[in-house]
């Protein structure tokens, strides 16, 4: 396919021939680059540095809204965690604070 492009060589001195892009070598939204990246913040970021090249495809137009749409559940779920470990830490502490009560009590 390449067979026409000049060894380095024959590029000393001369202007090197530049073969086109394709448009995903710009800058690529597959799956695999979005599953690196963890925040939207940063998929944003991602997102408007290719829009600044070219228009997003609708595959990876669709692409990215499943990934938002993933790290918005697994921040939900994060927080969901967190709020249920501090309700279950508050728990405990009650018991003990109930627990010494009775024990004064008796």
């Amino acid at each position: 396919i390449f067979n026409n492009i000049p060894t380095t060589e024959s590029l000393v001195g001369k202007k090197r021939k530049i073969r086109p892009q394709s448009p995903n070598a710009v800058g690529t939204l597959d799956k695999e680059t979005l599953s690196s990246v963890s925040s939207i913040a940063k998929l944003d970021e991602m997102v408007k540095s290719v829009q600044q090249e070219r228009e997003l495809t609708k595959d990876e137009q669709t692409q990215l809204k499943k990934h938002r749409r993933l790290i918005r559940n697994r921040e939900s779920a994060q927080l969901s965690r967190q709020k249920k470990k501090q309700y279950v830490s508050d728990l405990e502490e009650r018991i003990r604070r109930l627990e010494n009560e009775n024990m004064n009590l008796k």
